[in-house]
Parts: structure tokens; C-alpha cells; sequence
């Protein structure tokens, strides 16, 4: 008999669904404000089918993925991992990932929307190399838990061990009785664990977590929440955030996408050398919206004293701020905390700058 496909379990359990970049996702459960409450003072749950798989094998994977990606490929030992850029000559990101080494393959985990630029990519650079590539993507299944009550859940279930991995550490388990593979995350400065479940069994993975989560107020959540959370944290997203007329060094991600003792990859002179120098034209910064619409605004040009600053990139209401916050480039001379800028939006929208993460205002 078929297996039920997680899908037609959360549809039936009343998610609401929308495309994002391409890509079908839950867009809510519930009502915003109970998904975002869930994942501060609970625990939430979500279908990440934004993401994709690629298992690259072959002998000489390491070293190959070590010369076209950012990071430092070669220094994962089975069970650890990273994130990182692929890079052009020019430096420009053509895409980001995470990098999971086991013993016989790594995975990329990489947006959906990305998958065939990806494979392009590295296919362009695959000439003599003992190199495998395989898109295990519907495979598998992608069941993220976040939130303040997630180390009492895991400890109900027994997957705790995977909380103390460091960020992006992965551990081997079975989740009542179904195998899983356990990523730790941590951008989002919340405890937060991605189950990587075969797709066959996600149904039942779903169901068992919402089961046993009910004593710690588990409930799921959308996309839109997610990326509620994902802009609190400051964190860029590809395809909203980053494209590729975007640097490194203008993310605010170089700490944990690069490395700057691994040697040479693709674009790795461009990036050696704004280090070297210590500026950039522009970076990411943090945005207050004051008294923007109900429709937040996204992609718009910033202005001041007349001119093109900037871009706005990613934009939401906040209930950690109270109020509308965007994440936006801008030149560095505007690039401060404290400067403001406007939305060139209809009508305008005035901007004050702020550092990342957001943090709610201070009483005064």
C-alpha cells in the first residue's frame, strides 16, 4: 500500500499554501501572531519543502567541493558541517548552502529554487574528478522544530543528543522507530533541530511530533512566520537577500561562510583582497519601517538627500520590534546605526538604520 505523502497531511490538517520563488510552501497554519507566540515560548514545527538535497560522492568529493566553495570542506570530519558560498571569478555569489560531511557522501542542502543552477554549476567544474552527483531531494523530508520549549520536547522523544552538536552538526537516530538524520541550526537564536526523515515515513514523523508535543504547546507553523523569525535574526536568504550582484563581505555572513586559511577556490582573490582592505561600498543593515503599509514593502530603492542609497530586500511586521523592520543594503556612508533613509515606495516610507540581529526597543 502507498504511503500517505506528507503533503496531504498538512493540507488536511489546514495549511494554507502559496509559491515562493517557484517553489510551493506553507504559507500559515494559524494565525501569524499564535505561530510566532509558538515558536518564543513553545515549540514549532515546520515543513521546510523549500529545501533540497544533493549527495555528491566519488573519492575525490572532498577535495573537488573544497576548491568551489568558500568554506573549508576538507576540515569536516563525518557529522559535522558548514555554510558557504559558491562563488564566480568575479566573487559574486552564485549561490549559498550547507555543507553535511557523512562517510560515504557530503550533502549540499540547498534552496529548491536552486537545485538546477547548481547542478550546472558544478558540472561546469567536474573534468577528471571521481565525482558523483544526486539530486536526493524527493527523498526525503524536511521537518524543522524550533522554539524555547525544544530541549523539554527532546528529551520527551529522545533526540537531545542532537541539541548539544555544534551548528550544523548531524546525528544518526530513530524517531519512533523511523530513521532520521538530526541538523542542529542555530541562526535564528533559537534551540532549533531539522529532521531529515525518508519521505515514505514523514507523514509519520508529523504525526508522532504533534502528537508528543502537544505537553510543550507544540504547534506548526508557515513560511511567513519563518521568515518573520529569519529577518529578526539579520539572516539573508538567497534569491531575496543575496543574488549575484552581491559580495561576501557586503552579507555580514563572512564569519561563518568563509575561510580565510583553506587556500584557493573560484573568487577567492576578489574576497582575500576586501578583507585585506577592510571596506566595502555597501552591507546589510537592519531597518525600522516607520509607518509603512499593511503590505510590506520589498526590493525598493532607499533614498537620501535625493539620491539612490541602497536597496530594501526582505521586509515584515515584527513583534519582537513592535512594528514593520526590513533588512536592506546600503552604501557606507549610510550604513550607521541611527542614519535614516526612505523607502521610495508609494507613498514613501521613512527608515531608521539599526544594527543586527533586531532587538526590541528599549523602554524609555
Amino acid at each position: 500500500m502507498a504511503c500517505r505523502p506528507l503533503k496531504a497531511t498538512i493540507i488536511e490538517g489546514g495549511a494554507q499554501l502559496a509559491r515562493v520563488g517557484g517553489v510551493e510552501v506553507v504559507d500559515r497554519f494559524s494565525e501569524p501572531a499564535l505561530e510566532y507566540k509558538t515558536a518564543r515560548e513553545a515549540v514549532a514545527l515546520y515543513p521546510a519543502h523549500e529545501r533540497a538535497l544533493l549527495e555528491v560522492g566519488g573519492r575525490d568529493r572532498v577535495d573537488w567541493l573544497h576548491n568551489l566553495l568558500t568554506n573549508d570542506i576538507k576540515a569536516l570530519s563525518p557529522g559535522r558541517g558548514c555554510y558557504s558560498f559558491a562563488l564566480d571569478s568575479r566573487g559574486r555569489i552564485l549561490m549559498d548552502l550547507n555543507v553535511l560531511a557523512d562517510e560515504e557522501v557530503i550533502r549540499i542542502d540547498i534552496d529548491r529554487s536552486l537545485v538546477p543552477k547548481a547542478l550546472a554549476h558544478f558540472d561546469r567544474y567536474t573534468f577528471s574528478e571521481d565525482v558523483t552527483i544526486h539530486d536526493a531531494s524527493d527523498e526525503t523530508d524536511r521537518l524543522f522544530l524550533l522554539g524555547a520549549g525544544l530541549e523539554q520536547l527532546s528529551e520527551a522523544i529522545g533526540i537531545r543528543d542532537a541539541l548539544g552538536c555544534e551548528p550544523l552538526g548531524v546525528t544518526l537516530m530513530s524517531l519512533h522507530g523511523i530513521p532520521v538524520r538530526a541538523v542542529r541550526h542555530g541562526t535564528f537564536g533559537l534551540p532549533a533541530l531539522e529532521l531529515h526523515v525518508p519521505a515514505e515515513r514523514a507523514a509519520d514523523g508529523w504525526m508522532f511530533l504533534t502528537k508528543a508535543g502537544e505537553s510543550v504547546g507544540l504547534r506548526p507553523i508557515g513560511w511567513r512566520t519563518m521568515r518573520t523569525l529569519r529577518i529578526e535574526a539579520g539572516v539573508p536568504v538567497y534569491g531575496r537577500d543575496i543574488d549575484e550582484s552581491v559580495l561576501p563581505a557586503e552579507t555580514n555572513q563572512l564569519e561563518r561562510a568563509v575561510s580565510f586559511t583553506k587556500g584557493c577556490y573560484i573568487g577567492q582573490e576578489i574576497v582575500a583582497r576586501m578583507k585585506t582592505h577592510g571596506s566595502v561600498a555597501r552591507r546589510m543593515v537592519g531597518l525600522r519601517l516607520m509607518d509603512a503599509p499593511l503590505e510590506m514593502p520589498h526590493d525598493k530603492l532607499l533614498l537620501a538627500e535625493g539620491k539612490a542609497v541602497g536597496r530594501l530586500t526582505s521586509a515584515c511586521e515584527s513583534p519582537a520590534v513592535g512594528g514593520p523592520i526590513a533588512l536592506a543594503y546600503l552604501s557606507a556612508k549610510w550604513a550607521t546605526a541611527g542614519r535614516r533613509v526612505q523607502v521610495a515606495s508609494d507613498p514613501p516610507v521613512e527608515a531608521e538604520v539599526v544594527e543586527l540581529p533586531f532587538s526590541a526597543p528599549t523602554a524609555k
